[in-house]
């Protein structure tokens, strides 16, 4: 990271016009006061007698990049403790005095007229540490706030004015020396790998929506949002104040939808403008269950949206309602969510929609309701902020495979079955603090998918049986791939939708194809067999060919039922052109959210592919 790092000996032999010169050279449109800032800064540690008693290996650095946008640490700390463990001290400092506390009004947010509030920026920092730099796990991390000039009342007052609750704890000084000491015994001695560490951290794109999920649950924070993400919320808080009742965020896959609305729960319980309000957030319906089952006591976040409907009828409140991953919804849910006692917050994204029988439609005629806003995010930050990654999956499933060199994201079309088991190995081999995900083969072509799996240079296997993601999610935060399962690779027969990896290798199967004219379903080879019959609900045939099991309409026979809507479809002129342009934009939307889900690096084998030179 762009920084000054060095140990405590050598900052302390160095002059402050070379120390200020070096953090200059990294911040070349820093304004006068944050020079004058980092020279008082400077000016202070060296002056400072307890940082002379401490270690001369630890190691120091300043205005220390966090890879979050425009976020640095004024001061950071770093050794190993007594027992061996990685430390780091975050000091935020301010010069400010007790006149200015007293009078300044503090905000939980960078905004033009109020200052944000120390606890809650140095906290950010700590979260910004451990979670968006590929080091912070490896650390443990405190945070502090330094006011040199301000008495103890001025310190209690500064407190006092915090409203957030959770970073109230943090430590407020207004003596180095006296900080320095009371930590102390965190920094026993420093290394060259803590200063390497520090050097050569780098950004990690994304924070994994499973773990924010956790932080929810807890009512913190999840996610660091970027300017542009910070900049949707705030207007979105601003068009709930202005009356707006319908507010869509709008973006495509890695865009931070999710990050924002999680946030925006936390912010809206803290607010008091909003405090007679019942705010519920519902985290989209594909990834209930798996929130469910890993988080337990937050299982009134975790709950479908349609149970949401008679809960606001019966209770005679106002509701604002978080509505993630709303193109999942079935017809009508959201229509019975509009009620004149219900905010309703949505993100949706209409190429995520992975049943015809979705939401989309109804979704975008809420854009003519005069309460209506619409908030856009124009960049994406999973793909570790590349600008390519999301047109070359557009490009390739339209059937075009030149896609556009991009040094910040991996992605590969991958040729034949030992290509893609080389490339799992080395995946897997090189990153092993990463995770890495394989999912696809949603075909019944049984045959197939065995001369795959069983293939001598293949190392994989499916596991139809289990509920997916309760335990296959759980298999891949583990990490210990070739430790399991006999050192085979468990590929997911699900697409991961809202959720996030490292590394994702795609298997597209027997149940499409990729043509010149873009990727195309294969009906009779797939084993998802809902978006078959989905298709036929929105055509309106589908009670002329339902099967039930023992002949009762209660549990539906999906493998036959599929059968006869083919056969069915095959056999009439009329329907078959709308069935096939239905189900071709299923599969289109279905492999997309597949190949969206990595941070650093996305590779996919087609195993039907008919844009390969023959020759």
């Amino acid at each position: 990271m762009k920084n000054y790092i060095d140990t405590i000996e050598n900052f302390l032999k160095t002059s402050q016009e070379d120390i200020l010169k070096q953090i200059k050279s990294y911040n070349q449109d820093a304004e006068e006061s944050q020079i004058k800032s980092w020279k008082k800064i400077i000016e202070d540690l060296k002056n400072s007698s307890f940082l002379k008693s401490l270690n001369s290996n630890l190691i120091i650095a300043l205005e220390y990049q966090l890879g979050v946008e425009n976020m640095a640490a004024d001061i950071i700390l770093a050794g190993f403790d007594k027992q061996s463990k990685k430390n780091i001290l975050i000091i935020e400092v301010k010069e400010w005095n007790d006149e200015y506390i007293y009078s300044t009004s503090f905000s939980n947010y960078r905004e033009k007229e109020r200052q944000l509030h120390p606890q809650i920026q140095v906290s950010r920092h700590k979260t910004a540490f451990q979670n968006y730099l590929n080091i912070g796990p490896n650390y443990n991390v405190e945070s502090v706030v330094l006011i040199n000039n301000v008495t103890n009342s001025g310190i209690m007052k500064l407190i006092e004015k915090n409203q957030n609750t959770h970073s109230k704890h943090v430590p407020c000084y207004n003596n180095l020396d006296t900080l320095l000491e009371n930590y102390s015994n965190t920094f026993n001695y420093g290394t060259d790998e803590i200063q390497n560490d520090l050097t050569n951290a780098f950004y990690k794109p994304a924070r994994d929506v499973i773990e924010a999920m956790n932080d929810i649950v807890k009512n913190e924070e999840g996610f660091i949002l970027t300017d542009e993400q910070q900049e949707a919320m705030k207007k979105i808080i601003f068009s709930m104040e202005t009356g707006k009742k319908i507010i869509q965020v709008d973006g495509c896959a890695g865009s931070g939808k999710t990050a924002i609305l999680i946030n925006l729960y936390v912010a809206l319980l803290r607010n008091h403008k909003f405090e007679n309000k019942n705010i519920l957030f519902c985290s989209g319906a594909q990834n209930t269950a798996l929130y469910r089952s890993l988080y337990p006591f937050g299982e009134q976040l975790f709950a479908y949206s349609f149970n949401l409907i008679k809960k606001i009828e019966n209770l005679k409140q106002d509701y604002i309602i978080i509505l993630d991953e709303a193109q999942h919804n079935e017809k009508g849910v959201i229509s019975a969510l509009l009620k004149e006692n219900v905010t309703l917050i949505l993100a949706y994204d209409k190429q995520q929609a992975i049943i015809a029988m979705n939401a989309v439609d109804e979704l975008e005629k809420l854009e003519d309701n005069p309460n209506y806003c619409q908030i856009c995010l124009n960049k994406t930050v999973r793909f570790n902020n590349s600008v390519h990654f999301i047109s070359n999956v557009k490009k390739l499933l339209n059937g075009d495979k030149n896609s556009i060199e991009d040094d910040k994201f991996d992605f590969k079309v991958l040729s034949n079955i030992q290509e893609v088991s080389d490339k799992a190995r080395e995946i897997i081999s090189s990153n092993p603090n990463d995770t890495f995900a394989t999912i696809g083969l949603l075909s019944n072509d049984h045959k197939k998918i065995e001369e795959f799996i069983n293939h001598k240079d293949s190392i994989f296997f499916i596991h139809w049986n289990f509920k997916e993601e309760c335990k296959w999610i759980p298999y891949i935060n583990s990490k210990n791939y070739f430790k399991q399962n006999n050192g085979k690779l468990w590929v997911g027969t699900w697409w991961m939708p809202g959720l996030d990896v490292d590394y994702v290798l795609v298997i597209v199967g027997p149940d499409a194809k990729l043509t010149k004219e873009g990727i195309k379903a294969i009906p009779d080879k797939m084993a998802e067999y809902n978006m078959v019959i989905s298709v036929a609900k929105k055509l309106n045939f589908f009670a002329d060919v339902a099967v039930y099991k023992n002949g009762y309409q209660k549990k539906l026979d999906n493998p036959n039922t599929t059968k006869k809507i083919i056969n069915y479809v095959f056999n009439n002129s009329q329907i078959k052109k709308d069935f096939e342009r239905e189900l071709n934009l299923l599969i289109w939307n279905n492999y997309y959210v597949m190949l969206t889900r990595a941070r650093k690096g996305c590779y996919v084998y087609f195993m039907n592919d008919e844009t390969q030179d023959p020759s």
